[in-house]
């Protein structure tokens, strides 16, 4: 079937629909031919001669010169819709014929005026076409025929659609475009019958405003399109998405995807386009994107100003450095390299050149005509994956680019441009996957030198966690490509320092000596004790300031530090020999000066000290500074507590216990002082030392975490980024439920878990709860009541329902949570035996597979079944899994259970996934062979518990 013949098909049966629930429905308002034509006075020849006219052209549409016989099942499906449209309308038709047979000829459609008296209302009704049709049909089967008509508009527009998806499947003929036919079809069919769906027309006597149904307009047929409970239109976007997400085939060798783009969108409204833009970059953010270039501290005043200054020359008349402008505005392809010692200044420089308005102008030069395109990356090794890796880092600069320049969009991300386009909505997308950042990063780096400069600015090469030479193969790779230039700066390690020795290059210790003399000299300026003791000692106090500068080797970090113990010797009244003997006894290795910092701090504290850091490193990701004083309370919080108090009592608290190892940064966030402190923090017997120096024997800083995520979760003044949506609300619950897991499994930690966790599910069904009522939970395709537990939710939104329930004894199971587990199956034996629903996972499906992440499941050959825990950020080792599922199947568990969404068994699917993988992943082979020899053992207990009478077959 050609695609004209389609929509050809659908607009025929669509106008002769709608003709039949017009006439029904209308008693007071104008009547319309199928031609648009009105008359208030209607013969009932006419409107006889106007349906059978509307017929034969359903007829004709459908008997049109088809070729071969129908290509498709959903071809075959539009053709019996087709008869069904037929059919409902046959009551109407016979109805017809009897008040033909009557004798009545012409009524009334005519609008009610605004003052019409009751009298002249039922007047007037006597005459209408609608009173008269009652005599000869039953008002129940009028109403149901409307009904019934309706819902055929419907489908006929859901079964076209499908229709024309399959024909750009089979064709590779552009969707989009035929959407755009069938949408400029129904604006036509609006124009001759009038208002459309979404307009009210004249109010009838008999039905209200809100029934008044018109021709289907554009905007429906994108509903339609989208409507997530329709199976039809589920089928076209998993196949969309399956066709433009095949990483085999490159979006411009499709003239499906290369033709969609700004130019083939006619149907999308500019406010859609805008919801797209926004909604693609999104999918690109992650949380902590900016967290490294917040935390890194900004330029003291006055310093590192010679950067953008013509360089100094030494002796034997060369330059102190590379000029950095020169490079800026020049065409030197080598990249340039900033590096230095640890603590030298590097990222600080970094953020102050991006800060500059400098910058921009000298790169212009440069750029010419293009437009300038400036990105930043600032790795950090303590961050997250995508904060330490390539993948973040193509990650981040993407988000940038596309983020100031949306136009860019069509050309670099055809894949979800031409998804969210071809639908005209915003839907939700698939994962990001590398392969899809490596592709979208190739056309970028594509268009540059041709649409766009690019500049890239990397601080960190040391900080990614990989090994150096990928990290340089990468910037290698970059920029060989035209139009590009970067900056990078690192620690002058061996591998950097061979690639790059022979660039551009400054290094950071050799140039800031007189921006360290002038923070020195600035800061101590600010202090009424100093200022005493330069009035009478004017020559000891400048010599002071030159020994610091001159012992700190050219460490940035080490002056900072100095300065700050000085100051505080100032304040309480030491004079100059005092201050020259504390800097006499400091170290000017910066590792050593840590541990001289750690020394000084007071017995009396050294315990909570090392509470507090340990509980700090066993954090996931950032930490807030709220959330560490809730771990560290051990009673809750007055409920008339103020953040800011809790800041400032943070701050002193991290002062006196960490001597400023850990700080707050201006975003809330505790944080190393730098990355030499993490490097001290991380050395074996630094860390043996520290967390040694716990007195407390039952300490355990994962059930403070866990502890302090509830409390704050319980506090309404906590909870703005996790109302805001239900992903955020995940992995938070995620991220708590890790905590949990991690907790040791002792007789103490399982009374306290058991407490903590009750209340945990109390408070996240609150919020939990609130965004399940606002999606339509209840689906014939799934068939998930809204009143299943809040775990149900896990890894659906308004677009996603789920297929499943699950419970919180499943979550806990989950996420492995085995003093929590134990307690519960210890206290009652049966909780393994209650089941929310038929469509609940037990605990044990939980527990063998593990986080069932949105578009994750077992299909009937289990090949897409991925090993669960992979690539999940709050990951359970797979030794903690099997104790996990030996501790259900000890408590009771069953092997033979099945699988409710795959009507297997666990047994049986485990068994599958063996086989598959013993080829494919060796090491995911080796968790599935344990499993399996888990599963046995326990059928075989059972077996010998039912032959003996030891058990009873549901125990």
């Amino acid at each position: 079937m050609e695609p004209a013949s389609a929509i050809g098909i659908a607009a025929a049966t669509l106008q002769f629909l709608d003709f039949g629930v017009r006439v029904l429905l209308t008693s007071y308002d104008v009547y319309k031919s199928p031609s648009g034509q009105s008359a208030k006075q209607v013969a009932l020849s006419t409107i006889v001669n106007d349906l059978d006219g509307l017929l034969d052209q359903v007829k004709v549409a459908t008997s049109m010169p088809l070729g071969d016989a129908l290509e498709s099942p959903v071809e075959s499906q539009l053709f019996t819709l087709v008869e069904e449209c037929k059919a409902l309308i046959v009551p109407l038709r016979k109805a017809l014929g009897r008040l033909q047979r009557k004798g009545s000829s012409t009524y009334t459609f005519e609008p009610r005026a605004v003052s019409e008296t009751r009298a002249e209302r039922e007047t007037s009704f006597r005459k209408s076409f609608r009173c008269a049709l009652q005599v000869v049909w039953k008002e129940s089967e009028i109403v149901a025929t409307i009904s019934k008509l309706e819902n055929m508009k419907r489908r006929m527009m859901t079964a076209t659609l499908f229709v024309l998806w399959y024909q750009s499947k089979q064709r590779e003929v552009q969707f989009s475009k035929r959407l755009d036919e069938m949408a400029a079809m129904l604006t036509q069919l609006v124009s001759h019958t009038g208002a459309t769906d979404e307009e009210t027309a004249h109010h009838t006597v008999l039905q209200p405003s809100s029934q008044q149904k018109k021709i289907p307009s554009p905007e429906k047929m994108i509903e339609v399109l989208n409507d997530t409970q329709t199976s039809e239109a589920q089928e076209i976007r998993d196949d969309l998405v399956k066709y433009l997400w095949d990483h085999k085939r490159h979006p411009g060798q499709s003239p499906h995807a290369r033709t969609i783009g700004s130019e083939a969108i006619t149907g999308v409204p500019e406010a859609t386009r805008h919801q797209i833009h926004t909604s693609i970059v999104e999918t690109l953010a992650f949380d902590t994107i900016r967290l490294r270039e917040d935390s890194i501290p900004d330029a003291f005043r006055e310093t590192f100003s010679w950067i953008f200054q013509t360089p100094s020359t030494t002796p034997s008349g060369n330059l102190s450095w590379p000029s950095f402008p020169d490079w800026l505005g020049g065409d030197r392809r080598q990249p340039y390299w900033i590096t230095g010692k640890p603590g030298s200044g590097k990222s600080t420089l970094v953020k102050f050149v991006l800060q500059s308005p400098s910058l921009e102008q000298h790169l212009n030069h440069w750029a010419g005509s293009l437009p300038l395109l400036i990105t930043r990356y600032y790795a950090w090794i303590a961050g997250t994956t995508f904060q330490k890796s390539c993948e973040g880092l193509m990650r981040t600069l993407f988000y940038q680019t596309l983020d100031s320049h949306p136009s860019l969009i069509p050309a670099i991300d055809p894949r979800r441009w031409s998804l969210l386009t071809t639908l005209r909505c915003v839907v939700d997308m698939p994962r990001w996957e590398l392969w899809e950042i490596e592709e979208a990063f190739e056309a970028l780096l594509s268009h540059c030198g041709e649409t766009i400069k690019l500049v890239i600015f990397i601080d960190g090469l040391d900080e990614f966690d990989s090994p150096p030479f990928q990290v340089i193969h990468f910037i290698q790779k970059v920029n060989s490509r035209n139009g590009v230039k970067i900056c990078v700066a690192s620690r002058q390690w061996h591998d950097f320092n061979d690639e790059f020795k022979s660039n551009p290059m400054l290094r950071m210790q050799d140039l800031t000596a007189d921006d360290m003399t002038h923070f020195v000299r600035a800061k101590l300026a600010g202090n009424p004790g100093f200022q005493e003791l330069r009035s009478i000692f004017p020559e000891d106090s400048s010599r002071l300031v030159d020994e610091i500068v001159k012992k700190s080797n050219g460490v940035f970090l080490w002056v900072s530090i100095v300065v700050k113990s000085l100051l505080e010797a100032l304040t309480e009244g030491d004079g100059l020999p005092e201050l020259q003997s504390t800097l006499n006894s400091l170290p000017s290795s910066i590792a050593q000066l840590y541990d001289a910092i750690w020394s000084t701090v007071s017995n009396r504290n050294k315990s909570k000290s090392a509470e507090l850091l340990v509980t700090f490193k066993a954090a996931h990701g950032v930490l807030d500074y709220v959330t560490l004083w809730l771990a560290e309370e051990e009673q809750s919080p007055p409920p008339k507590y103020t953040a800011a108090g809790i800041l400032d009592q943070m701050k002193r608290r991290l002062d006196s216990r960490t001597r400023g190892i850990l700080e707050i940064n201006q975003d809330g966030i505790v944080q190393y002082l730098h990355r030499t402190a993490r490097d001290w923090i991380s050395k074996p017997e630094v860390w043996e030392k520290i967390s040694s120096g716990i007195e407390d024997v039952d300490f355990d800083p994962y059930i403070l975490l866990v502890k302090a995520e509830t409390l704050g979760i319980s506090d309404p003044r906590h909870l703005s980024p996790y109302t805001n949506s239900m992903s955020l609300l995940w992995r938070f619950v995620s991220r708590s439920l890790w905590y949990a897991s991690n907790v040791r499994d002792t007789d103490a930690n399982r009374l306290k878990l058991v407490h903590i966790l009750n209340t945990f599910n109390v408070e996240v069904e609150k919020i939990a709860g609130k965004f399940m009522d606002d999606i339509s939970w209840s689906s014939p395709v799934q068939g998930v009541s809204r009143t299943c537990h809040w775990s149900t939710s896990q890894g659906c939104d308004s677009t996603c329902k789920p297929k499943f329930e699950n419970t919180f004894l499943g979550l806990a199971a989950q996420f492995c949570i085995i003093p929590y587990l134990r307690a519960i199956l210890l206290s009652d034996p049966t909780a393994l035996k209650v089941k929310a629903s038929t469509k609940c996972l037990s605990p044990l499906e939980n527990a063998v597979f593990g986080h069932q992440n949105r578009g994750f499941g077992i299909n009937d050959s289990y090949a897409a079944y991925p090993t669960a825990w992979s690539g999940f950020e709050f990951s359970i080792s797979q030794e903690k899994r099997l104790q996990t599922i030996a501790l259900l199947l000890e408590q009771g568990a069953n092997p033979e259970d099945k699988i409710r969404f795959v009507g297997k068994t666990i047994t049986s699917v485990v068994k599958a996934l063996k086989k598959r993988e013993l080829e494919l992943q060796p090491a995911s082979n080796r968790y599935w062979t344990e499993v399996a020899n888990l599963l046995a053992a326990s059928k075989k207990e059972r077996s010998l518990g039912f032959r003996f009478g030891l058990r009873t077959p549901g125990g």
